[in-house]
């Protein structure tokens, strides 16, 4: 509809309505008219009565009836193209590997901050004393042994773990007495250095051994405790038990240059009668032969055991060759005698020897 209170027709014409004449000297100049536009003859230039027809279209008849498409007239009508096809462009492949890699880089990103706040410990080292493939332990001394004051005394570690082990501590009283360092993993991943340790008082005395790891994670054995004494008493055993806990081979003496008779394996009860001298390296089973002190379990302290030195083996000796002896040639023109045959007589109460003459000399006598 027109506003009738404004003095400028309208932008949008309806047919069939009347519109009043434009304001004098408004007047657009006069042009030809173009078929079907409304207002494009000089006397309809703003639609002046315009016809319920369209200008230049003699055929239209309006019926009178109401159409939807009639009343459609919008923006999106004049506008750009509306698309009202049901085909929607599709996604390209890289959107979907645009979030792929979203998402896998997100995740990434929550993994490595879990950790970073689960192993922040104020830069303390973590204690993994839940973790089942970290174990460390005293062989030797076991628990109530007598140690003897002033006396060097081997302990036998043995550890393992998850993670390399760069070092094994002896403490005692909570005090480090001795170390081991590690650079290497071992090939059966067992560690079993043997420490030493030396007690000038008499007294009772708890051995922890302390593994550390490479990344700074540490496990204590259980306590062991011994006893040391002024002198041990001469009841000692003369030999005590173990079992060998590796293969290993025995020897004639206390050493690799020393051939070896036999080989032990892992389970194989031993009896041992006496230890090397020094750090005792070696130990001297009851059937003569050596075996590496690491290789076995003693069910008693080591201590116990007297030292042994290894019996001297002879060297040796040549036995002489006899020089050939010269056969005696008989002389010429003597007889040469040799016995060509042998024979019982009178019921076996006789021999009878037959002696022949090899030489061409007559025999005389």
């Amino acid at each position: 509809m027109t506003n009738s209170e404004n003095q400028y027709p309208p932008d949008d014409y309806v047919i069939g309505e009347s519109y009043p004449p434009p304001p004098p000297g408004t007047e657009p100049e006069a042009s030809s008219a173009v078929p079907g536009l409304i207002g494009s003859s000089p006397e309809d230039r703003w639609g002046r009565n315009a016809p319920a027809g369209l200008v230049g279209d003699e055929d239209y008849e309006d019926d009178g009836e109401y159409y939807e498409d009639d009343e459609y007239y919008d923006d999106q009508a004049i506008g750009d193209p509306y698309y009202y096809d049901d085909d929607v462009p599709a996604r390209q492949p890289a959107f979907y590997i645009f979030i792929a890699v979203a998402v896998v880089l997100g995740g990434l990103f929550v993994f490595l901050l879990f950790n970073l706040f689960r192993n922040d410990n104020d830069g303390a080292p973590a204690i993994v004393d839940d973790d089942p493939a970290f174990h460390i332990r005293i062989d030797n001394p076991q628990d109530n042994d007598l140690i003897q004051v002033d006396e060097d005394v081997e302990v036998i570690i043995q550890a393992n773990s998850n993670e390399q082990i760069v070092s094994i501590d002896l403490l005692v009283g909570g005090e480090v007495r001795d170390s081991a360092r590690f650079t290497d993993v071992p090939a059966d991943g067992v560690y079993a250095p043997t420490l030493i340790l030396n007690f000038e008082e008499t007294g009772n005395y708890d051995l922890v051994a302390r593994a550390t790891s490479e990344s700074g994670a540490t496990k204590e054995s259980d306590p062991v405790r011994v006893r040391v004494v002024t002198e041990l008493v001469d009841e000692q055993p003369a030999s005590i038990t173990g079992e060998v806990i590796s293969t290993v081979n025995a020897r004639i003496g206390p050493g690799e240059e020393f051939p070896t008779e036999r080989t032990y394996d892992a389970g194989d009860r031993v009896v041992l009668v006496g230890r090397s001298a020094g750090e005792s390296e070696w130990v001297l089973l009851d059937s003569g032969l050596w075996i590496r002190r690491a290789a076995v379990r003693l069910d008693d302290s080591l201590a116990l055991l007297p030292v042994r030195r290894p019996t001297p083996t002879p060297a040796p000796s040549s036995t002489p060759t006899p020089q050939p002896s010269e056969t005696a040639t008989p002389e010429g023109g003597l007889p040469d005698l040799s016995p060509s045959n042998a024979a019982l007589a009178d019921e076996g109460a006789t021999l009878r020897v037959t002696i022949r003459n090899q030489s061409t000399a007559d025999y005389q006598g």
